[in-house]
């Protein structure tokens, strides 16, 4: 288990309440955070994530606390508090490339006056490894449009990404039109026949690997 330290910036809010006011216990606690999917890259200090809680029971709450899971089992404790406004709490946590990609869960535990103990919110987040997907500008009539699709290792640095579907989309009448599919190789590589216009390719991810796309002009 591993505590992640709160960082913190000024909040503010502004509520209005119509018709008749219910008590603060008895309102929905509402759980967010500004990334639903965090794609965590090569290196750095890591992808910040804020998580938020305000209403119901977390207004008046003694203490409040976040355990984030991850798909492995492990545990992470981050610690809300209040700044800025009255009644919302907020903390932060770091993600990177050691954190187990896929699905997260956050719990949001609160304690009232009396140190009572309750769970009061959930939420479901991802946290994706990061992709690249190269794409070759053709010259002349002939030639092919491809490029590399790449994905984070494990251990670091970008590795060929073999067997995943890239598409191929031409911006027309205004919109981006699908117009082939291919499979990348044991390398990674790709290509499609070249077309003129404006193309894009893309790479939908997986439940653990971030999309990537790619725009180039013929």
């Amino acid at each position: 288990m591993r505590t992640v330290s709160t960082a913190l910036a000024g909040l503010t809010s502004a509520a209005l309440v119509i018709g008749l006011a219910q008590p603060v216990s008895a309102a929905p606690v509402v759980l967010d955070t500004n990334r639903s999917t965090v794609v965590v890259g090569d290196g750095g200090s890591g992808v910040w994530t804020t998580f938020t809680a305000r209403g119901g029971a977390v207004a008046t709450a003694r203490a409040v606390d976040l355990w984030l899971t991850a798909p492995d089992g492990e545990r992470v404790l981050v610690d809300l508090v209040v700044k800025g406004a009255p009644g919302i709490w907020t903390g932060v946590a770091a993600f990177n490339r050691f954190d187990a990609p896929g699905q997260w869960r956050a719990t949001l535990n609160v304690r009232d006056g009396s140190g009572k103990q309750s769970t009061a919110g959930r939420l479901v987040f991802h946290v994706k490894r990061k992709t690249t997907l190269s794409a070759a500008n053709p010259k002349g009539r002939g030639g092919s449009v491809g490029g590399v699709l790449r994905r984070l290792a494990p251990a670091g640095g970008y590795q060929p990404y073999g067997g995943q579907k890239i598409h191929l989309y031409r911006w027309t009448d205004g919109a981006w039109r699908h117009v082939a599919t291919t499979t990348t190789g044991k390398q990674g590589r790709y290509s499609f026949a070249a077309r003129p216009g404006k193309l894009q390719l893309r790479y939908a991810g997986t439940a653990v690997n971030a999309p990537a796309s790619q725009t180039t002009q013929r």
